[in-house]
């Protein structure tokens, strides 16, 4: 149904988005809904193919973003995982296919950096044996006027043409990239409890996009099934002090693009009404491992609630985990916003179909972790809304 996925500006996140309005919508006048429209670029894979004296028979895949075109160039390698501007000191891409190993940031920092420096293709390849595949986005930020046509190939073939670039040999390939590109019109979703005070606002957000790849029931299925469930008891419920906001976010998949559109156009006014963002994005792993995310007083005091529920329900060990910088909570750290929450891992250890086409219901959810998030997120979400005007306040002010 709906091609199998939830992609940001395709049938099956218009779907989502019908759903949660029309759930939220049944409460009556308990829920106030809204809808923020913006731009993405919505990108449209067909194939990628690789020919050439050292590239028969070699599978080649896509990022999830990618500009067409047919390449045809000399392979080189960079010599290190090129996520930094220094890396690209000394190392001449100019007008060749550029050869870099996936890991340690973002596959559109390692295409933009190769692009910037005059690369006119990038091949990845994985830092991890096999031919199994997760299918990167291209991060945050990352825009169609900052990339060339890209391929992935396996760790094993990537390895071999770097062995063979050394021994000085010359791979040269043609690299066709079978795909469109268009600018749409997605939508974030915001639900709002009537009850509470509209200067104190207690926000829980997940994304409701899924990768091209497949349905994404735990990523980030979970996290919206929680947000919907806790929807449903503030709305049921009265006495609370805050007013509770639950987001829906467009094209977190792309990079993040909804939350941080969001944020971008908040004012400082607005903004200071906010008085913290839980994020929840993939917490029903089905080998989870409990990371609850905070880095400042207000945050510890609203994380401590989230960490000892689920310490108390014998998930342990439950640790204290970073920032993702690619996920919805970015936009609010940059903007000193109060930011904590919950992931339950997405290693091919804890969640093996992460961005694949079996991150299906119900062989990939790991209902038992979805639960105690669930519950946990509820629980932190009423401890503050009840105790708002107690909670401690940040170093900084907000805005940035």
């Amino acid at each position: 149904q709906n091609g199998g996925n939830r992609a940001s500006g395709k049938p099956g996140h218009s779907a989502s988005v019908d759903f949660v309005i029309k759930r939220a919508e049944s409460f009556g006048d308990r829920l106030q809904v809204s809808v923020q429209g913006l731009e993405q670029t919505i990108y449209y894979i067909n194939n990628v193919k690789a020919s050439g004296k050292y590239a028969e028979n070699v599978t080649i895949n896509s990022p999830q973003g990618n500009l067409p075109g047919t390449v045809t160039g000399d392979l080189t390698v960079t010599p290190g995982v090129m996520c930094s501007d220094s890396e690209w000191g000394g190392v001449n891409v100019n007008d060749k296919i550029a050869l870099i190993v996936r890991g340690s940031c973002t596959a559109g920092v390692k295409i933009k950096g190769a692009a910037s420096h005059g690369a006119k293709a990038v091949i990845l390849y994985n830092n991890f044996s096999g031919e199994d595949y997760i299918f990167p986005t291209l991060g945050p930020g990352i825009n169609v006027e900052d990339i060339v046509p890209t391929g992935i190939v396996s760790f094993e073939t990537g390895t071999r043409w770097v062995g063979l670039l050394y021994g000085n040999t010359t791979l040269t390939l043609t690299l066709n990239v079978n795909a469109t590109w268009e600018k749409k019109t997605v939508n974030n979703v915001f639900v709002e409890t009537s009850e509470g005070d509209a200067n104190s606002i207690v926000m829980l957000g997940g994304h409701l996009d899924s990768v091209s790849a497949g349905p994404g029931i735990n990523d980030d299925g979970s996290g919206v099934t929680a947000l919907l469930e806790i929807m449903r008891g503030f709305a049921e419920h009265t006495g609370y002090k805050a007013k509770l906001r639950f987001a829906f976010w467009a094209a977190e998949e792309a990079g993040s693009v909804g939350s941080t559109y969001y944020t971008d156009h908040l004012t400082l006014e607005e903004l200071a009404k906010i008085k913290i963002y839980f994020n929840y994005d993939m917490i029903g792993s089905l080998n989870p491992v409990y990371y609850v995310a905070n880095n400042s007083i207000p945050e510890a005091w609203a994380a401590q609630e989230l960490w000892s529920f689920i310490g108390v329900q014998g998930k342990t060990p439950v640790t204290y985990g970073p920032f993702d910088p690619q996920t919805d909570w970015a936009g609010f750290v940059a903007r000193n916003v109060s930011v904590a929450g919950v992931h339950t891992g997405s290693s091919t250890t804890a969640d093996p179909c992460y961005h694949r086409s079996c991150d299906k219901f119900p062989g990939n959810i790991n209902s038992e972790a979805l639960t105690v998030v669930a519950k946990a997120a509820a629980r932190a979400a009423a401890w503050v809304a009840l105790r708002v005007d107690e909670m401690p306040k940040s170093d900084g002010g907000v805005g940035v």
